[in-house]
């Protein structure tokens, strides 16, 4: 609820951080689920460039979504070992900041698979579409909402999507 969302994590009732949590998890399974038609692998049946474009503007708006507050991380439970399990979060960072990249997770890594794409996305002459709509809705992104991130957010950022990413697919 609304009144829950505002209150301090330590006002909160057992019922409602469970549901914060809940609702944390369910918003990382829609990233991950739109972001499932940005195609990352060759294949026989290639997805329509068009499907994989709109799944990369879907994730802009989920950024917009968490930057303007309407979903808001977990209140506990954060992971760095399994990347199925609810929480699932970078290495390196505090408490808060690992929660708060509970949400980011998905879509950055998402997007860094999309950058890393060995499938074949052409249409009109121009290639690399997947790789190409990738990088720049990250670097909108970034740029947009990275005033959010602290300093070892952004290192994490930098060291384990950004960098990675960019080397895999050069």
């Amino acid at each position: 609820t609304e009144e829950s969302d505002n209150l301090e994590k330590s006002e909160m009732t057992a019922t409602q951080r469970r549901q914060r949590n809940a609702n944390a998890e369910d918003f990382v399974g829609l990233t991950r689920a739109s972001l499932s038609f940005v195609q990352t692998e060759e294949s026989d049946h290639p997805l329509p460039i068009g499907l994989s474009m709109r799944a990369l503007c879907h994730t802009a708006c989920y950024a917009d979504l968490i930057a303007d507050g309407r979903v808001l991380p977990p209140v506990s439970g954060w992971q760095c070992d399994d990347p199925a399990a609810p929480g699932y979060t970078y290495e390196g960072l505090g408490e808060d900041e690992s929660l708060e990249m509970v949400l980011w997770r998905p879509i950055l890594d998402g997007l860094a698979a999309g950058v890393c794409s060995t499938a074949p996305s052409n249409s009109g002459g121009v290639g690399c579409l997947v790789q190409r709509g990738s990088i720049m809705t990250m670097r909108a992104i970034l740029l947009r909402h990275g005033d959010r991130f602290s300093a070892g957010q952004w290192s994490v950022v930098l060291k384990q999507v950004v960098l990675p990413s960019f080397q895999i697919a050069a």
